[in-house]
């Protein structure tokens, strides 16, 4: 799950495409919010996910991070990383 906290760029176009691109309808859901309204309602909002990777507009990520970061919570037997 990816909670957009009503950015002013075209990211949610872009992740949404990714989404599309990469047939992952079924194993990502975009939720966009209308406002503004503050990182820890935007984490309130995603609590329903199996899975948290929790990020602020500051975030770069290196080509494949996120691949690796989940092989690695696939890897992990239900323990925390």
């Amino acid at each position: 799950m990816v909670v957009d906290n009503a950015s002013q760029d075209n990211s949610c176009d872009v992740i949404q495409h990714w989404i599309n691109e990469r047939a992952f309808l079924e194993a990502v859901e975009l939720i966009r919010s209308a406002e503004n309204t503050g990182f820890l309602v935007v984490i309130t909002q995603a609590l329903k996910a199996e899975h948290y990777l929790l990020l602020n507009c500051e975030t770069l990520f290196r080509k494949g991070a996120i691949t690796l970061i989940l092989d690695a919570v696939k890897n992990c037997f239900g323990r925390f990383i």
